[in-house]
């Protein structure tokens, strides 16, 4: 997970991928943010990666973003890559 050291906005992008298409059966990944699903999918054995991109999402200090790998049945064989890029989202204040 990521704990936000700040009060804001981020955009989260990255993707879920399948590591060993010897097994049985894949996995079921989510992206969530306290109790709230922000990305979720299923990836079959040996299946491709499945990237995921949300924008402008709303943190508070403390606050923690969970990137999650169930098992989709069987638990064996269910080796998983992860890459997450997380970047603060810069308000610009209009000059008037």
């Amino acid at each position: 997970g990521w704990r936000s050291p700040f009060t804001g906005s981020v955009n989260v992008s990255g993707f879920f991928s399948d590591l060993d298409p010897t097994g049985f059966n894949g996995v079921i990944w989510s992206v969530d943010l306290g109790s709230q699903t922000l990305a979720t999918g299923t990836i079959a054995n040996g299946g491709p990666a499945q990237t995921f991109s949300l924008m402008n999402v709303s943190v508070k200090a403390g606050q923690v973003m969970y990137f999650i790998v169930d098992p989709d049945g069987d638990i064996s064989s269910d080796a998983t890559g992860v890459d997450v890029t997380i970047t603060k989202v810069r308000h610009v204040e209009s000059e008037e």
